[in-house]
């Protein structure tokens, strides 16, 4: 009902495709430990090339337990009884921080995904957004 009224919305699809890969419509059909697994997976290409590899310590603490890096080593995690479903919960939320500067500031980004009603719309629109930026820096990287 509150998704009827516009008091929560879906978010809209950013992604854009350069070619009919139809691996953005697979990962829409992603349950949220899939798409958890290819977010961290995107953070870390993007953070490698943007920070070095750092994460902020409010981000890396919320990397899954069986995920072995050395931000885990470095920075204090979540207990491993935690549940998934809270930890993932915060990753929709605090996974745009590191990217919100690179979003045009007139798509709202930050409202759309608080208005967003599941997290696994959150995490899939960011994935997007991570998607994106990934390509864009190694197009540039390669130019």
């Amino acid at each position: 009902q509150l998704l009827n009224h516009d008091i929560l919305r879906r978010p809209p699809s950013y992604y854009y495709k350069a070619s009919n890969d139809e691996s953005d419509n697979n990962n829409n059909n992603l349950c949220c430990d899939e798409l958890e697994k290819k977010l961290w997976n995107a953070i870390e290409d993007y953070s490698g090339v943007t920070t070095g590899g750092k994460l902020h310590p409010d981000l890396a603490c919320l990397m899954p337990p069986d995920r072995s890096s050395s931000q885990q080593k470095e920075n204090k995690s979540v207990s491993s009884s935690y549940p998934k479903h809270r930890r993932q919960r915060r990753l929709s939320f605090i996974a745009s921080t590191l990217i919100e500067p690179t979003i045009p500031k007139d798509l709202q980004f930050k409202q759309v995904l608080l208005e967003t009603p599941s997290t696994q719309e959150r995490l899939y629109a960011i994935l997007q957004w991570y998607t994106l930026l990934n390509a864009q820096l190694i197009e540039e990287n390669f130019q």
